[in-house]
């Protein structure tokens, strides 16, 4: 083999590896942020802890003055868009307190409606689900851009018991029968797939994939780990530690998160939260 030739070999290969793989760079510029939407974090907005420990719930006026603040911020710079509790734990509050502010700021909402396994059992409970969701979504449908079920259903310390990770049969018949009730009460808005990660739930969602009724791949990116290729079917990023994850497939970016005490991956300027 001459020396050109392993030279021209060697060129080709650092090409070829340089587009594909997790780490590869994303083709052209990054959308400007005026396109990015934005999670609106749930705890500060219901409650506080006081000095003692102790909790204090929020009153509904309280809600709304905080959400106002933080969406007039999150339009000075990003999309008007926002990924948001609607499950029936925080929900009846918030649809009084939270949404119709939602809606005069002229923000759409991805909703998440179900708080999944909740501690310290991890069981499902899919007919107060439905009873919920027979109430809110009929009274915000109009004001949102999808639906997203669970917050990472395959994450065994986010909404779930330490060890409660559900497996796919029993999420696959949650997920359909909460999808039935969707394209009923909300023709036409999309489902999102489950929420993974890709470090250690890519072999859960493909298990489910081809299972569940769904429109839009659902994905979280907090590292170049759990980025997951192109796929048939469109990719929202509902959650990103930042910007450097994008790749040309995503048709939505949203950040993790405008408002959270002590968060490192908080996006407000200064970080943190509103006084008070």
């Amino acid at each position: 083999m001459s020396r050109f030739y392993l030279i021209w070999l060697l060129c080709c290969a650092a090409l070829l590896l340089s587009g594909c793989g997790p780490s590869a760079a994303p083709a052209g510029p990054l959308p400007a942020l005026s396109l990015i939407g934005m999670g609106l974090g749930l705890g500060d907005l219901v409650g506080y802890f006081l000095p003692d420990g102790s909790w204090v719930a929020r009153t509904g006026e309280e809600i709304a003055r905080r959400v106002e603040a933080y969406l007039k911020e999150i339009a000075a710079g990003y999309a008007k868009e926002i990924r948001f509790d609607l499950g029936r734990v925080w929900g009846p509050r918030l649809l009084e307190s939270a949404y119709p502010v939602i809606r005069e700021q002229g923000f759409k909402v991805v909703a998440i409606l179900s708080p999944g396994k909740e501690p310290p059992v991890g069981e499902i409970k899919l007919e107060e689900d439905i009873a919920w969701l027979r109430v809110a979504l009929p009274k915000v449908k109009e004001d949102c851009l999808a639906f997203e079920f669970w917050n990472e259903p395959a994450n065994p310390k986010i909404g779930n018991t330490e060890l409660a990770v559900p497996d796919p049969p029993t999420y696959i018949a949650w997920h359909n029968a909460i999808a039935k009730v969707v394209r009923e009460l909300a023709p036409g808005l999309p489902i999102l797939g489950p929420s993974v990660m890709g470090k250690w739930s890519w072999a859960w969602w493909e298990a489910v994939r081809d299972l569940i009724d769904y429109d839009i791949v659902n994905s979280h990116l907090y590292g170049a780990g759990d980025l997951y290729g192109p796929s048939d079917k469109p990719t929202w990023v509902t959650e990103a530690g930042n910007m450097s994850y994008w790749r040309p497939w995503h048709a939505k970016y949203f950040l993790y998160v405008w408002n959270s005490a002590g968060d490192q991956w908080a996006k407000r300027p200064g970080g943190g939260i509103l006084p008070g």
